[in-house]
């Protein structure tokens, strides 16, 4: 399992598995999620996630995207999670690390007022091939909230993410950069 932290409120990831989400709101990896958002369709599910979710102690949204029917509203519905403070901190995740990331990012762009020039920066350092909607998306929604830490950025100004790589032989000693 992989986390990419936007922030101190929003973070996604390839699938977890549920021993290795017990085990970071257990121990913590600086951060201890209260809302699990997931973009899993039903037949990317083995089984339902709600009761195991629950279990944990996590609030489950989901949010099941299409990987190549994207409209505006995932980022409408994650952006409204990420105005609730009770669901902060989020993990958006998903089969793979793709469209948790281009949903996360996008609604972090938002919220951060990035333009859509650092969002496709953003998004080309990650990796991500970001949909039009999500450019629409951002053009409606583009204000920066307050209250913010600045941007952790490299020497030429990028926006630098920290990856944590999360096996489950050290779940106890990782912390978060």
């Amino acid at each position: 399992m992989e986390i990419t932290v936007l922030d101190e409120e929003l973070a996604f990831s390839d699938l977890p598995r549920f021993r290795d989400l017990r085990e970071i709101n257990k121990h913590g990896l600086g951060r201890h999620f209260r809302t699990l958002v997931s973009v899993l369709r039903p037949e990317e599910q083995a089984e339902p996630e709600a009761i195991r979710v629950e279990r944990i102690g996590l609030r489950l949204v989901e949010i099941p995207i299409l990987e190549h029917r994207w409209s505006e509203e995932p980022f409408e519905l994650l952006f409204d999670v990420l105005a609730d403070p009770k669901a902060l901190p989020v993990l958006v995740h998903g089969a793979y690390g793709e469209r948790p990331g281009i949903l996360a990012l996008t609604c972090f762009a938002a919220t951060h007022g990035l333009s859509s020039d650092e969002l496709v920066t953003a998004a080309g350092t990650l990796g991500l091939e970001l949909p039009a909607a999500a450019f629409s998306f951002l053009e409606k929604h583009h204000r920066p909230h307050a209250g913010h830490r600045p941007l952790n950025r490299t020497a030429d100004g990028h926006i630098k993410f920290p990856q944590v790589r999360v096996p489950p032989w050290k779940l106890r000693t990782l912390h978060a950069p």
